[in-house]
């Protein structure tokens, strides 16, 4: 599976909250969104026909990017990029590339950071993986250190199919995973792997079910600060147009 057969989909915001027509108390998460900001006034680097922005750390400082093509400094057909700017009042720096440690000769995309900062899991295709895509992470020891070489999240984790976004709980013990592995609901599903402190090793992923997987293909999962809520994407019947 490429990155352009991945079904592009127009993101809906979908809360946890639903599961409250289950017989789960509804979840209400403590905060309030902003205006809405235009990303091409907020990055005027990024070609949208190119590249486009995955993450942001918590503190706001720093952006993810996913740039494909000939970019000077590149090392593959897709890698991973990051501009960071001092603080939340000034401008977005140019982007600069995780380099070799993370990057390889392959597609290197979909990052999406821990909300401490120190981890950054990401989908590559390159060689020595256990499927179509597989999942890697790359840690760093502080906010300001640099990030250290990628590792494969290992069979436990991975499988023979695409495994293709990796998102991480606020509180660091939960990853939830979108694959196209056999015994899901259709496209691509939402799996979550569990551990019981920062410090072991990932769990047996389990299908989330169907309150949250459709028979469509979902996307990349984020939550709020609280982790009361889980936003993704699908291109489930009943959405708006997909691009």
């Amino acid at each position: 599976m490429r990155l352009f057969e991945i079904p592009m989909v127009v993101t809906s915001l979908v809360g946890l909250c639903f599961l409250a027509g289950l017989g789960v108390p509804a979840a209400h998460a403590d905060f309030t969104f902003g205006e809405p900001v235009s990303i091409q006034s907020e990055f005027p680097f990024l070609d949208p026909a190119t590249g486009w922005i995955f993450c942001f750390s918590a503190d706001g400082l720093e952006a993810y990017l996913c740039i494909f093509g000939d970019r000077p400094g590149g090392y593959g057909q897709c890698d991973i990029w990051v501009s960071k700017r001092s603080s939340v009042e000034d401008k977005w720096g140019d982007p600069e590339n995780l380099g070799p440690l993370v990057n390889r000769d392959s597609w290197d995309h979909y990052p999406l950071l821990s909300g401490d900062g120190l981890e950054l899991y990401f989908s590559s295709d390159r060689s020595g993986g256990y499927g179509d895509f597989d999942l890697y992470v790359t840690r760093r020891a502080t906010r300001t250190s640099p990030w250290e070489a990628a590792t494969n999240l290992g069979p436990k984790v991975n499988s023979a199919s695409g495994d293709m976004v990796a998102s991480v709980s606020p509180d660091g013990l939960e990853l939830y995973i979108l694959s196209d592995r056999p015994g899901g609901s259709g496209g691509l599903d939402f799996y979550v792997s569990k551990r019981a402190t920062r410090n072991d090793p990932w769990g047996d992923p389990v299908n989330v079910g169907p309150a949250v997987n459709s028979p469509g293909a979902e996307l990349a999962a984020s939550f709020s600060p609280d982790g009361l809520l889980m936003f993704f994407g699908s291109n489930r019947p009943g959405g708006g147009q997909r691009f």
